[in-house]
C-alpha cells in the first residue's frame, strides 16, 4: 500500500512538471489555431530577434567605419590593377623587368579581390579575371569617397550593405555590395553588376527587400575585418579631416557641401569666389588640425562646432552619418546656440557679441563681412570703395587681433564701446579702437569706428 502511494505521488509530480513546462513554452511561443485548423504565426516574446530585411539608410557609426575600412582594403587591391611605380623603391634593369613587375601586381590585385567574393556570386555572374579588371581598373589610384550606405539584415549575424561612392572618374557611378558576417568578422563583396541586375538604384533603394540567403561567411586571408569602437572624438576628427581633404583636393564637392544660406551670404553662391578663398588660404588649409569641439543636438540635426589650432571655426550640421552641410565660420550665419544666448543678453552683451563677430571676420581676412555691416553714412564718408576699406584695415590693425573690452556707454539709440586691440596676449603693441553700434532687428547691426 505504501509503495502504491509513492507511485501515485511521483506520477502527480511528473504530470505537474509536464503541465508547467507546456505552460512556459506557450508563454514563449504562442500558437493558436484558426477556424480552418491552420496554425497561425508564433508571437515572439520580448528578447527574441527577427531580422529587418527592409533596406534603410545606415545609422550605426561603428558599422559605417567597419565598411569604410573594408572599402579601404578593396581600394588597395584596385590600385594594384594599375600600379603606380612611384610607390615602390624597386629599381628595374630594363623595361621587361618593369612590365613583369606590373603584371604580377595586377594579378595579385585580381586574385585578392576575387577572394573577397562568394563562389555563388562568381558562378551566377560569370566573374572572370577580365571582368574584375575591366570593371575596376578605371578606379585605380583615384579618389573614392563613400557617399551613402544602406543596409538590410538577413539574419542575426548577416547584414548586407549597399555602398554608393563619389569618385573623380567623370560620369561614372560606382557602387559595391558588401555582406558581413558578424559572427566570424568576415565579408563578401559584389560589384555593381549585382546592383544593376536587381534594379537597386540609389534613388529607389529605401524600403526594398533583398535576401542573400547566406548562412555564414568563411574567413580567408583577404575577407576579414576588425570590430571598430568609434569614439565621439574619432568621429568628429573624421568629419573634420574629410572636409579638409575636400577643400584641398575636390573644391567643387567642398562648395556643394556648404550650407545653402551660408554659401549665398559668404560667397554669393559663386564657386569662383570660393576657389579664390581656397587659393588665398591654401597653406592654412593644408595645416588645419582639430583642436577642440562641441556637440549641440537638435531635433532635426546634430551640430559639431569645431575649432582648429588657429582658433578658427568649422561647423558641421549633420542629418545622418557623414551626411552634413558645412559653415566655415560662426558669424556669417547665426547658429542656434548664438541666437539663444543673444536673445537672453542685455544690450551691452549684445554689442559685445557683435563686436566678437567683427573680429572673427577680421582674423579670417573676411573684410567683406565687416564692410557690409558698416553704417552707410560712415562708409560713404570714410571708404569710397571696398578696396580702400580693405587696405585701411590691413594697415591699421594686426594680422591676428585680440580684443579687450574697456568702457561702455549709450547715446540715444547708439552704443559706444572702447576697445584695446593687441596682436597677442604677450605683445606690448596695442591699438585703441572705438566702436559705435546700432542694434537692428533680430541679430543684425550697423557699426562705425575709429582707430588710434
Amino acid at each position: 500500500m505504501e509503495k502504491l502511494k509513492k507511485i501515485i505521488i511521483i506520477l502527480v509530480i511528473v504530470v505537474f512538471i509536464i503541465i508547467v513546462s507546456i505552460s512556459l513554452i506557450n508563454k514563449k511561443i504562442k500558437q493558436t489555431i484558426d477556424e480552418e485548423g491552420n496554425i497561425e504565426e508564433p508571437e515572439y516574446i520580448e528578447g527574441s530577434y527577427e531580422a529587418d530585411k527592409t533596406i534603410k539608410a545606415l545609422d550605426n557609426k561603428e558599422e559605417y567605419f567597419m565598411i569604410k575600412e573594408i572599402v579601404e582594403q578593396i581600394q588597395t587591391y584596385i590600385n594594384y590593377l594599375d600600379y603606380d611605380l612611384s610607390e615602390t623603391r624597386v629599381r628595374f634593369n630594363n623595361t621587361e623587368e618593369e612590365n613583369q613587375f606590373l603584371i604580377r601586381y595586377k594579378q595579385e590585385g585580381i586574385d585578392s579581390i576575387k577572394s573577397m567574393m562568394s563562389k555563388e556570386y562568381i558562378e551566377e555572374f560569370n566573374v572572370s579575371d577580365t571582368t574584375i579588371y575591366s570593371n575596376l581598373v578605371k578606379y585605380a589610384n583615384k579618389d573614392i569617397e563613400i557617399k551613402k550606405i544602406y543596409v538590410s539584415e538577413d539574419s542575426v549575424n548577416i547584414k548586407t550593405f549597399f555602398v554608393y561612392f563619389n569618385t573623380t572618374v567623370a560620369e561614372e557611378e560606382f557602387a559595391l555590395v558588401i555582406t558581413m558576417d558578424s559572427s566570424k568578422n568576415s565579408f563578401f563583396v559584389m560589384l555593381k553588376d549585382y546592383i544593376d541586375k536587381i534594379g537597386m538604384k540609389e534613388e529607389n533603394i529605401i524600403g526594398k527587400k533583398v535576401e542573400q540567403k547566406i548562412q555564414s561567411i568563411e574567413q580567408n586571408e583577404y575577407n576579414t575585418y576588425n570590430i571598430t569602437d568609434v569614439s565621439e572624438t574619432r568621429y568628429v576628427q573624421e568629419l573634420f579631416e574629410d572636409y579638409r581633404r575636400y577643400l584641398s583636393n575636390i573644391p567643387n564637392k567642398a562648395f556643394d557641401m556648404l550650407d545653402g544660406e551660408y554659401r549665398q551670404k559668404r560667397f554669393s553662391n559663386n564657386i569662383e569666389n570660393f576657389k579664390n578663398y581656397i587659393s588665398d588660404n591654401s597653406s592654412y588649409i593644408l595645416d588645419m588640425e582639430l583642436s577642440k569641439y562641441k556637440i549641440n543636438k537638435y531635433n532635426d540635426y546634430t551640430e559639431y562646432v569645431c575649432m582648429d589650432q588657429m582658433g578658427k571655426y568649422v561647423i558641421f550640421r549633420e542629418k545622418d552619418i557623414m551626411e552634413y552641410s558645412v559653415l566655415l565660420d560662426n558669424y556669417t550665419v547665426d547658429v542656434k546656440e548664438f541666437m539663444e544666448k543673444y536673445n537672453q543678453s542685455n544690450e551691452q552683451q549684445k554689442v559685445g557679441m557683435n563686436i566678437q563677430k567683427v573680429f572673427l571676420a577680421l582674423n579670417n581676412k573676411d573684410y567683406n563681412y565687416i564692410y557690409n555691416q558698416l553704417d552707410n553714412e560712415f562708409k560713404t564718408n570714410k571708404f569710397a570703395t571696398f578696396k580702400e576699406f580693405e587696405a585701411y584695415m590691413k594697415q591699421n590693425l594686426f594680422d591676428t587681433n585680440i580684443v579687450k573690452y574697456d568702457k561702455f556707454s549709450k547715446e540715444g539709440k547708439t552704443y559706444i564701446y572702447e576697445l584695446i586691440v593687441k596682436p597677442s596676449e604677450e605683445d606690448e603693441n596695442s591699438k585703441n579702437m572705438t566702436v559705435i553700434m546700432q542694434l537692428l532687428e533680430d541679430t543684425d547691426f550697423l557699426i562705425s569706428f575709429s582707430i588710434q
